[in-house]
């Protein structure tokens, strides 16, 4: 038996700075047993034996593969081809935190009497049953047995003379045996398949193995669970196996057996010493889509209408940042501010930013940002304040009056810089997302303004005179300078 086993380990927690709550980051998928490979998009599991063990960090939604062991064939005297073993395949399989046993079924062992079974293969709630045994006259000239004595299996084995009727197969796993011919050469009948059943036998032929089943979800399209053939007396004609099936004998030949892990039934062996073959043994395969890795990243967005949230990502907050104004001695704002989280999954956030005061004359404009038909707004700064609606919450954009200072997002509550500037202020974890996105929230008075900072602006002397941040509120002295233009940032994880 094999262990499917399913858990999480634990990750560490990641905490972006300004409140933005602790986020537990999941470990990467821990997986042992099994063959392991992936195909497209897919993570794949092949358990060829049974004996180890599978565990992942979440549940899973897993297509499946369990394919039984095919029966042997019949041995000495008209040996009926092997039965499939079950086929049974779906996807949208629900997997949780625990532990799921997997068995792979051997296949029916060689014999040169009545054909053996094959044993089940168990994933969870899913059992294909093993392939039944052919039918044999080992026991001549004592009648036969028949092939109910070998009990309901997923495909019927074939029959041979004297017994006839092939094998029922098992709705949903399996087909029926093929009959037996009752003179001439004796034709034995071929095993079920996964999809149709055994051939007949006649006078001159033994009836081919019934055809398998073709699947796709290792990679590469392998067909599993054909019958065994039936055998045939010397100068008649063996039945060949279903795809993964064993050839029958003849005359006095064994027969081939079933390739392993396909879920074939053995051929049918003839007369003194012929052996059935082997059944084929199962195979159990898992598969699911290889989960993507995210790391949580933050982008600053200063131009366009719209931006593709990245795949993986579960989370999004956003913060909105209206155009700063600008205005003659009376009082003027920087941009307000508003932020949300929303749960996301694919499609793209729309926006409209707003545009800074160019001069004392004109007016800001405000910026939206809209996901999932819910809008938040950063309210432009001009003669009004800068104010913010809709969201989780927000932040008022700062004022001043000539030169500056007013920086957006509560720029009132920070201290003016050695330049005049007053910079934005932190809020709800805003200055961690602009880090991450490589922007700095730092005045350092220099040429550029840091994200969010007033301008300033000297009559005096205009080499005195300093730009404003995205959403800060222009200067005027003399000298104009315009208030900075909206912008959005966004934190995925």
């Amino acid at each position: 038996m094999t262990t499917f086993k399913i858990g999480r380990t634990t990750g560490g927690l990641l905490k972006i700075g300004g409140g933005i709550s602790p986020k537990i980051v999941s470990g990467p998928l821990v997986v042992t047993g099994g063959t392991i490979t992936t195909s497209g998009l897919y993570t794949v599991h092949t358990f060829l034996l049974s004996g180890s063990s599978f565990f992942c960090s979440e549940s899973l939604s897993v297509e499946y593969l369990v394919i039984g062991g095919g029966g042997s064939g019949g041995g000495t005297y008209h040996g009926g081809g092997g039965g499939a073993g079950g086929f049974q395949t779906g996807t949208g399989f629900a997997v949780t935190n625990g532990t799921y046993p997997v068995t792979v079924g051997l296949g029916g062992i060689a014999t040169t009497a009545q054909g053996n079974n094959g044993a089940s293969s168990i994933f969870s709630s899913i059992t294909s049953l093993g392939g039944q045994g052919g039918a044999s006259w080992y026991n001549y000239p004592t009648t036969p047995p028949t092939q109910a004595s070998l009990g309901t299996k997923a495909s019927g084995g074939g029959a041979c003379y004297g017994s006839n009727v092939g094998g029922v197969g098992t709705v949903g796993q399996g087909k029926n045996g093929g009959t037996a011919g009752t003179s001439g050469n004796y034709g034995s009948g071929g095993g079920g398949g996964s999809t149709s059943a055994g051939g007949n036998g006649t006078t001159t032929t033994g009836g081919a193995g019934g055809t398998g089943t073709a699947s796709s979800i290792s990679g590469i399209s392998t067909t599993y669970c054909g019958g065994g053939g039936g055998s045939t007396y010397a100068g008649g004609t063996p039945g060949a196996g279903g795809s993964g099936g064993g050839t029958a004998g003849v005359g006095s030949g064994s027969a081939l057996a079933a390739a392993a892990n396909t879920g074939g039934g053995g051929g049918g062996g003839e007369r003194t010493n012929g052996t059935g073959g082997a059944g084929g043994s199962g195979i159990v395969i898992i598969r699911y889509l290889t989960p993507v890795s995210f790391t949580p990243q933050a982008v600053l967005l200063t131009s366009g209408t719209s931006y593709s949230i990245p795949a993986g990502a579960t989370t999004m907050k956003a913060w909105v940042v209206g155009g700063g104004g600008c205005s003659p001695g009376s009082i003027s704002y920087g941009g307000g501010c508003a932020y949300k989280t929303w749960s996301v999954s694919g499609a793209s956030i729309s926006y409209v930013l707003g545009v800074g005061a160019i001069n004392i004359s004109t007016a800001s404009t405000s910026s939206t940002a809209t996901y999932s038909s819910v809008t938040i707004t950063g309210n432009n700064g001009s003669s009004g304040l800068g104010s913010y609606s809709g969201g989780d919450g927000g932040a008022n954009g700062g004022s001043g009056g000539y030169g500056g200072p007013g920086g957006a997002v509560g720029g009132d509550s920070a201290t003016t810089t050695a330049c005049g500037r007053k910079p934005a202020t932190d809020i709800s974890g805003l200055f961690a997302a602009l880090n991450l996105a490589g922007v700095s929230t730092t005045e350092t008075c220099g040429a550029t303004a840091a994200f969010g900072s007033a301008a300033y602006a000297n009559k005096y002397n205009s080499a005195l005179t300093k730009t404003a941040g995205y959403g800060g509120r222009g200067a005027y002295d003399t000298f104009t300078t315009p208030g900075g233009n909206g912008a959005l940032v966004l934190y995925f994880t």
